[in-house]
């Protein structure tokens, strides 16, 4: 990590051009060894298959924002030289499979310093409560595409709304369905990962080349890095939606619908 962020800094080309991934790999790594002493288990130590498709689900769901931004135009990508769209989609993917796993490592490091109730296992949605969510999530998706410079930050949190009923329905982990049982937790630990993670993502990326920058309107420009001071606010969110777009996801990949996460670790799919 501390090599990574040295080169990405320096702008040590070609090295820096490829700095984002083993810098947050870096960054992953360390959490994973952290839980670990804590915990006793983690991540890493669940297999090189779940870790694979852990980054493999990562990048994936990056790639549905990526998407989106192409309706909202909310950040672009700088280059220190023209990047052709190979090149760039590779480079993209390789950083975009770190995003779930930086902030479940988060998480299940807060779990592991933060002890309280996590999850219940078998906690339900009433399916009334969870058509109305549903709708909810519906409508903000909706609204965010069809008016993206009005209803842009809709975004983060359309997807959560969406997806995390249909796992209270699959009876799989749901964030919803343990508010509904009255454990709030998860949700708070899960957000704080979200700011943390974004705070350590805006500040690498300010002195970095490749980098992004944000085009966002009609909110106060103050910011901290290059992103404006109330855009960190997606990322509470944003977390949010990674452990439901995951829990999700694995759940159509395995064949019993229970192969890659652990109800007992809602934070991370470890075993």
């Amino acid at each position: 990590m501390g090599a990574a962020w040295a080169v990405s800094w320096t702008h040590l080309r070609p090295l820096s051009d490829w700095g984002f991934f083993p810098l947050w790999l870096g960054y992953i790594i360390t959490l994973d060894a952290l839980v670990r002493t804590r915990l006793g288990r983690s991540l890493f130590q669940a297999g090189p298959l779940r870790v694979l498709r852990l980054f493999a689900i990562s990048a994936a769901v990056w790639w549905i924002f990526e998407a989106f931004n192409l309706r909202t135009d909310n950040w672009h990508y700088l280059h220190p030289e023209p990047v052709g769209s190979l090149r760039f989609a590779l480079e993209a993917t390789l950083d975009f499979s770190t995003v779930l796993p930086a902030i479940f490592e988060t998480a299940a490091f807060l779990h592991a310093i933060l002890p309280g109730q996590c999850l219940p296992q078998r906690a339900t949605l009433p399916a009334g409560t969870a058509r109305v969510w549903m709708l909810a999530g519906l409508i903000c998706l909706g609204l965010s595409l069809l008016l993206p410079r009005i209803f842009f930050p809709l975004i983060w949190g359309c997807l959560f709304l969406l997806v995390d009923p249909l796992n209270a329905r699959l009876h799989r982990p749901s964030l919803l369905a343990g508010v509904h049982s009255g454990v709030w937790r998860p949700v708070v630990v899960l957000a704080l990962s979200g700011i943390v993670c974004g705070f350590f993502w805006e500040m690498w990326n300010s002195l970095s080349m490749p980098k992004w920058v944000y085009t966002v309107p009609g909110i106060p420009q103050q910011r901290l890095f290059e992103m404006p001071l109330l855009g960190y606010l997606g990322y509470l969110p944003f977390a949010l939606e990674c452990f439901s777009l995951y829990i999700f996801v694995s759940y159509w990949l395995s064949s019993r619908g229970s192969d890659l996460t652990d109800e007992k670790s809602p934070y991370v799919p470890m075993r």
